[in-house]
């Protein structure tokens, strides 16, 4: 799931990572796929992973980060794998970072 996903994003122009692979502050946009585990739907054998997209978007450039989740969006809708939960997080500050950070989830289907 997770070589899927992320060639995708790559394929996409948008720069992704592993939980932890990404080291330093953050000076452009990213996304890490954070894999949330299986799920099933009660009395069907459909099961899907939960999977957040973590935004990581530089400090100081807030007026710009609506327009880059929008982005996001608009691209994961084109996965046909998966559909967003309309779940996001709300913005807070990553110090280490020095980044905004919220998430996005997904529900990511197999074999579809």
């Amino acid at each position: 799931m997770y070589r899927h996903l992320s060639r995708f994003l790559t394929d996409n122009n948008i720069k992704n990572y592993s939980i932890g692979q990404h080291e330093g502050k953050c000076t452009e946009p990213f996304v890490i796929i954070s894999d949330e585990g299986e799920r099933g739907i009660s009395g069907y054998s459909l099961n899907y992973r939960e999977v957040d997209l973590i935004i990581l978007y530089p400090l100081g450039k807030y007026s710009q980060l609506e327009d880059y989740i929008e982005h996001i969006k608009d691209v994961m809708s084109g996965y046909s794998r998966g559909k967003w939960t309309r779940e996001m997080s709300d913005i807070v500050i990553e110090q280490n970072k020095e980044a905004y950070m919220l998430s996005l989830t997904y529900r990511i289907y197999r074999g579809i």
